[in-house]
C-alpha cells in the first residue's frame, strides 16, 4: 500500500531481512519505533544465528569424537573426568557412561592397566593390559584457560598392540634372517679360504669335497633368500596367484633332487607314494616347490627316522598331501604358533625350532593355494604334517 515503508534488518552488514510496517497519524514516531525494532530483530536474527551455528559444530564435534580411532577423555581442572568417546569404552572395557567423575588412576585400576617401563616418545606414557593383552599409548596435552591457569587435560588413548606386535614379529624375522644367513655365509667363507690357502696341498678328492660343501651353502644361502623373496610377496595385500596344472610326480622329483645336494645319503629316508590315478595339482609350481620342499627338509634336518610323502584326492577337488617322519616329536607348547612368524625359531627340534619355514608353508598354503595346513599329529612315534591344494579341474 501507499503508506507502508520497509526498514532493512542488517546482521554483521548483511541483509537478513525487512520490517515492514504502514505508516500512522505520527509519521515520525512510527519510524522511530520501526528502526529500534529493525535494530532489536537484527540482534535477535544474529543471535539465533550463532546458536544455530554452535549448535552445527556441537553436532560435527559430537560426530568426530564418536567416530575416531583414538580414544579421548576430557579432564576438568580438579583431574576429573567430564568426557569420554566409544573408542575409550572400546579400549578399557568399560562403559563411557560411568567414566565421568572418575580420575584416571581409578579407571586404570578397573581396567587392569599398569605403567609400562618401556620406552616411549616424551609427554608419552605406554600402559599394559593382561586381560584382554594390550598395549596402549596415552598422551596429555593441557587445555589453556584464563590467565595462563590450564582450565583441563585432554587425554588420546590408542590401542598400539597391533603395531607393537608387528614391530616386535619383524625384529624377530631380522635376527633370525640374520641368524640363518650367517652359518651358511660363514661356512661358505671359510671353505672357500681354506681352498686358496691350502689349495696346493689338496688332492682332487678333497678339492672336489671342499667345493661340493661350497656349493651346499650357497645353495642354502640362495633357498633363504628366495624364501624371504616369496614371504615378502605373499604378505602384500594386494597378491593375486597364478596357478598352472602341475604334474605331482615330476614336481616332487624336483623337490628331492634340490634335496639330494644337501642330505646326500639322508635322502634315500624319503619313500613317496603317489597314485598313477591322482589329478594334477592347480597352484604356482615354486610355491608347490618351497612347500615340500620346507616340509621334507625339517623332517631330514631334525629326525633320523623314515620320511614318508603320500597324497590323496579328498571332497570338493582338492588333493591333501601329508609329510609324515617317525622323529621324537614336537614339544606341546610349541603347537599353537608354530605356524606364525613369532612362532619358535632355533636349531634344535626337541627345542621346538623350525625356523621360518613354517611360516612361510602356510603363508603359501592359506594365500596362494587357498588352502590350509596344519599338524594332524605329533607324539613320541613321529609328527605328521598335512596340507591341501587344489587339484585341477580339465
Amino acid at each position: 500500500p501507499p503508506d507502508a515503508f520497509a526498514i532493512p534488518i542488517q546482521v554483521e552488514g548483511r541483509l537478513a531481512g525487512l520490517l515492514v510496517a504502514r505508516m500512522t497519524a505520527g509519521a515520525s514516531e512510527t519510524r522511530r519505533l520501526a528502526g529500534v525494532l529493525a535494530g532489536q530483530a537484527a540482534v535477535l536474527v544474529g543471535q539465533l544465528e550463532l546458536v544455530d551455528q554452535l549448535d552445527r559444530e556441537r553436532r560435527m564435534m559430537q560426530a568426530i569424537l564418536r567416530h575416531s580411532p583414538v580414544g579421548v577423555m576430557l579432564e576438568d581442572a580438579d583431574s576429573r573426568i567430564v568426557y569420554a568417546n566409544p573408542e575409550v569404552e572400546a579400549i578399557y572395557r568399560l562403559k563411557a557412561a560411568d567414566m565421568p567423575g572418575q580420575t584416571l588412576a581409578e579407571i586404570y585400576a578397573s581396567a587392569g592397566a599398569e605403567h609400562s617401563e618401556d620406552g616411549v616418545a616424551e609427554g608419552t606414557a605406554e600402559l599394559r593390559m593382561k586381560n584382554p593383552n594390550r598395549i596402549v599409548n596415552v598422551r596429555r596435552v593441557e587445555i589453556p584457560g584464563l590467565e595462563g591457569e590450564p582450565a583441563g587435560i585432554l587425554t588420546l588413548h590408542e590401542d598400539v598392540t597391533a603395531q607393537r606386535l608387528a614391530l616386535e614379529a619383524k625384529d624377530l624375522m631380522l635376527r633370525a634372517i640374520g641368524h640363518e644367513v650367517r652359518s651358511p655365509a660363514a661356512a661358505m667363507k671359510t671353505t672357500l679360504a681354506g681352498i686358496m690357502q691350502w689349495d696346493e696341498t689338496i688332492d682332487n678328492q678333497g678339492r672336489r669335497q671342499l667345493l661340493q660343501e661350497a656349493y651346499e651353502s650357497s645353495d642354502r644361502l640362495l633357498s633363504l633368500v628366495e624364501s624371504q623373496l616369496i614371504i615378502a610377496k605373499l604378505e602384500t595385500k594386494h597378491f593375486e596367484p597364478n596357478p598352472e596344472p602341475i604334474e605331482l610326480k615330476p614336481a616332487m622329483d624336483g623337490v628331492i633332487t634340490v634335496l639330494a645336494h644337501r642330505y646326500a645319503d639322508r635322502i634315500e629316508a624319503v619313500d613317496v607314494k603317489l597314485h598313477a590315478d591322482l589329478p594334477r595339482a592347480y597352484c604356482e609350481p615354486t610355491h608347490l616347490q618351497q612347500v615340500l620342499t620346507n616340509l621334507i627338509g625339517n623332517a631330514l634336518e631334525y629326525t633320523l627316522s623314515q620320511v614318508k610323502v603320500k597324497a590323496r584326492t579328498i571332497d570338493s577337488g582338492w588333493l591333501e598331501i601329508t609329510v609324515a617322519d617317525g622323529g621324537p616329536g614336537l614339544p606341546p607348547g610349541s603347537l599353537q604358533d608354530l605356524f606364525e612368524k613369532t612362532g619358535p625359531a632355533g636349531r634344535n627340534r626337541s627345542q621346538g625350532g623350525l625356523g621360518l619355514g613354517l611360516y612361510l608353508c602356510r603363508l603359501v598354503v592359506e594365500r596362494s593355494f587357498g588352502g590350509r595346513i596344519w599338524v594332524a599329529s605329533s607324539n613320541r612315534e613321529g609328527t605328521t604334517f598335512k596340507f591341501t591344494v587344489p587339484a585341477f579341474r580339465s
